[in-house]
């Protein structure tokens, strides 16, 4: 248990970790007795380090924003679902569920030429397949399309459900930042739901997001939902609704847009400018 710069043991680790209790407060506690520990008494401490490297599967948006969609959504595919075919049935089932017009998901070789060798090579991608339409509404046939054709929204959702698929599988956290960002807050929730359905047995979610749409008493407990709040200094702190003892029944976005539970912008010079503009 740490605060600020103290630390205290359970009987487990007291008697090896002890007198390593003297932390800068800028330094993550872990990382000192990686440094400090010789090979014996890291032996105590490998299954928590372990824990954190193997279970963690923290989600890293690409340097490059998938609204640069030629560049972008090359980072989509895991080399799991070029080759595992039933993990790309697994996928796929989860793109029919959500609306997208997606039928399939089909590897093909495309050809790529070695300007040195003046040879081409076959490298293997990823193409979505849709139904075609006549103008009378009656269907004509697939289309492959590339997966830059594919809008923003899809593309994320891609790169969450591989995610997802491989976390359930395996056990784990799947931490990300903005969760709703580019997504519909409908299809946010659909992952939401993916995590507390009780087909889901070892997998949790932790992620951040300004879409109040998802903070309801339906979706949430209250000791599941932290607030954020910034001060004047640009400090931030965390706070739980439990903590604030918000009741069982109260609606959370509401009262939490009507500033009841902190952590919300501070508008106030703004729209004093504005008042004066008009």
């Amino acid at each position: 248990d740490r605060k600020s710069n103290e630390i205290d043991y359970g009987t487990k680790y007291e008697k090896v970790l002890k007198k390593y209790n003297k932390v800068p407060s800028d330094r993550i506690y872990i990382s000192v007795l990686d440094y400090f520990l010789d090979d014996t008494q890291k032996e105590i401490v490998v299954p928590l380090i372990d824990y954190f490297r193997k279970s963690f599967n923290v989600f890293s948006q690409p340097l490059i924003d998938f609204s640069v969609k030629k560049t972008g959504s090359f980072s989509v595919i895991s080399r799991r679902l070029i080759k595992d075919q039933n993990f790309r049935y697994k996928v796929v089932d989860y793109l029919k569920r959500i609306d997208i017009g997606i039928d399939d998901l089909i590897v093909v070789d495309e050809q790529e030429a070695d300007s040195e060798n003046e040879r081409t090579e076959k490298q293997k991608e990823v193409k979505t397949q849709h139904t075609t339409y006549s103008q009378d509404n009656e269907i004509k046939g697939k289309m492959l399309f590339d997966l830059s054709k594919e809008s923003s929204g899809t593309l994320r959702f891609l790169t969450y459900i591989q995610n997802i698929i491989t976390i359930q599988e395996s056990g784990g956290v799947f931490i990300v930042d903005e969760l709703s960002a580019k997504l519909h807050p409908l299809l946010t929730k659909f992952i939401i739901d993916i995590f507390q359905s009780s087909s889901n047995k070892s997998a949790q979610l932790i992620f951040s997001t300004h879409d109040v749409y998802q903070l309801t008493k339906e979706q949430f407990r209250r000791d599941e939902v932290v607030l954020v709040d910034k001060n004047d200094r640009g400090q931030s702190s965390i706070t739980s609704l439990a903590k604030l003892k918000v009741r069982e029944d109260s609606t959370f976005n509401k009262d939490y847009i009507n500033g009841k539970y902190g952590a919300i912008p501070i508008l106030k010079d703004a729209l004093d400018i504005l008042e004066e503009k008009v």
